[in-house]
């Protein structure tokens, strides 16, 4: 009797409910990251207009700043002048000094800043990863709907996307480290200097500084990077699993198995 139950050599029990949540998982997760791509696209083509807006904030503040501080300097003239003894006029001016050897807030460089965002490179990168994003998770989207139904070809598309997806990942990785990375820490280094008064000691703690933000860049892009593996990895499990493989097949052949799976 137990060998008369035995499953034939090859033979798999279809699992109608491993395509089908991997499906439904597929539909989610592509659609989130799709909302997300398109919304970093519109962010990217407004990044000019949006810099530019703040550059002008940036002026305007720097402009209030620097007439309180010409107020002030003209009240204390004002007051040197009205002082009776040279003891008072002579503190006065010191103050006075005092005030004017500050340096003036130097404020962030947004046209630096857009200026990284204007490089060739990094501008052809951010198109890359937006570009091949939105191919791929369109193509998971459809690969999902496809599951649900118990299409054979979209069980493979799904593996196809997945392998893809690791793939452009550990490439645009590399790409980070190698081109975008040094470039970067570069541009960095320049805007910060560029913020400062000059000199070696502002050149110094700039490269500190940009050396440090690329670091943790470095290390969020790395964490995110394992993190958006996670699914592609498990999608790519679930779906060559034996009985994924033959609820996919069955259903082609034998429409039946849809109806029994729902």
């Amino acid at each position: 009797m137990a060998m008369s139950n035995a499953l034939p050599p090859g033979y798999a029990v279809p699992n109608t409910s491993l395509p089908k949540t991997t499906g439904t998982l597929n539909i989610i997760f592509a659609s989130l990251v799709l909302l997300f791509v398109v919304v970093q696209a519109g962010m990217t083509l407004l990044a000019p207009m949006l810099m530019e807006f703040a550059q002008s904030s940036v002026r305007e503040a720097q402009a209030k700043v620097e007439a309180a501080r010409k107020q002030q300097i003209d009240a204390m003239k004002a007051e040197e002048a009205a002082a009776g003894t040279e003891e008072e006029k002579g503190r006065i001016r010191g103050q006075i000094k005092a005030i004017e050897a500050q340096p003036r807030p130097a404020g962030p460089d947004m046209k630096a800043l857009m200026g990284q965002m204007d490089n060739p490179v990094i501008r052809a990168y951010t198109w890359t990863d937006i570009g091949t994003s939105l191919i791929l998770n369109a193509l998971m989207l459809a690969s999902g709907i496809g599951l649900l139904r118990l299409k054979e070809r979209a069980r493979r598309l799904a593996i196809w996307v997945g392998g893809l997806k690791i793939a452009r990942l550990v490439a645009l990785m590399l790409i980070q480290l190698v081109f975008i990375l040094p470039l970067t820490t570069k541009l960095q280094r320049e805007m910060i200097v560029g913020m400062g008064a000059g000199g070696a000691p502002n050149a110094q703690a700039a490269q500190t500084t940009a050396k440090m933000a690329a670091a943790a860049g470095v290390a969020m892009n790395l964490v995110l990077t394992v993190l958006a593996m996670i699914w592609p990895i498990v999608m790519i499990v679930l779906l060559t699993r034996p009985g994924s493989r033959a609820a996919c097949l069955a259903a082609s052949t034998h429409p039946s198995v849809k109806a029994e799976g729902s």
